[in-house]
C-alpha cells in the first residue's frame, strides 16, 4: 500500500512527507515472523518526529512487535526513514494481524539543523496481515481419532521371545567360561 499525503494549506505543490508501507509477507502461520516496512520520504528541510514511530506506538492487534529496525538515508533531495518492524504471533484465534493507523508529525527544520514546531502530521495507513492455520476454517474443534483395536501378533512371533533368550545364554556361556 503506498499512502501520499500533503499538509493542508500548503503553499508550495511539493509534498512535505510520502508515507509507503510494505509486509514481507500477506500471511503467515501462528508462530511466523513477518517485517512491515514505513517508508517516510521527506521533502528538503522536513523531517518526522522519531517518538512517533517508536515500537510502543505501533498498535498490532492480535500479535506483537519484537524488533524494530530504523535506516536513515539523507540526501540534497530530502531524507528517508525507513523503520522495518519485526511482528509475530502465537495466537490460533484471530484471523488476522491488524497494524492500526499511525500519526506521524512532520516539522521544518531551521538552520542549523534545529528543530522547529510541528508543521503538520500524515497518517500511515492501516494493514492486515492474514493469519492462517492447520485447522480448517468453519469445522469447530476437530474430533479425537481413535485406535480401532489392537490386532493379534502373527504366530511366528510366539517363538521370538524363547529363541532370543536361547541366543542370549549362548552367548553368556563363553563369557563365563573365559
Amino acid at each position: 500500500a503506498i499512502a501520499s499525503l500533503v499538509c493542508a494549506g500548503a503553499a508550495s505543490a511539493q509534498i512535505p512527507v510520502e508515507v509507503r508501507t510494505s509486509v514481507s509477507r500477506t500471511a503467515v502461520w501462528p508462530g511466523d515472523r513477518t517485517i512491515f516496512t514505513v517508508e517516510l520520504r521527506c521533502a528538503p528541510q522536513v523531517d518526522v518526529l522519531i517518538e512517533d514511530l517508536a515500537a510502543s506506538r505501533l498498535r498490532v492487534d492480535g500479535g506483537d512487535v519484537v524488533a524494530v529496525q530504523e535506516d536513515h538515508d539523507e540526501s540534497g533531495q530530502g531524507a528517508i526513514r525507513r523503520f522495518r518492524y519485526t511482528l509475530v504471533t502465537y495466537r490460533v484465534d484471530v484471523p488476522e494481524l491488524r497494524i492500526a493507523a499511525i500519526p506521524v508529525r512532520y516539522y521544518m527544520r531551521r538552520a542549523g539543523g534545529v528543530q522547529g514546531a510541528p508543521a503538520g502530521q500524515v497518517m500511515v495507513p492501516p494493514t492486515l496481515v492474514a493469519v492462517r492455520s492447520v485447522i480448517p476454517d468453519g469445522e469447530g474443534t476437530p474430533t479425537v481419532r481413535v485406535p480401532a483395536g489392537f490386532r493379534p501378533a502373527p504366530r511366528y512371533l510366539a517363538l521370538a521371545q524363547p529363541v532370543g533368550l536361547i541366543l542370549i545364554a549362548l552367548a553368556i556361556v563363553p563369557v563365563v567360561v573365559m
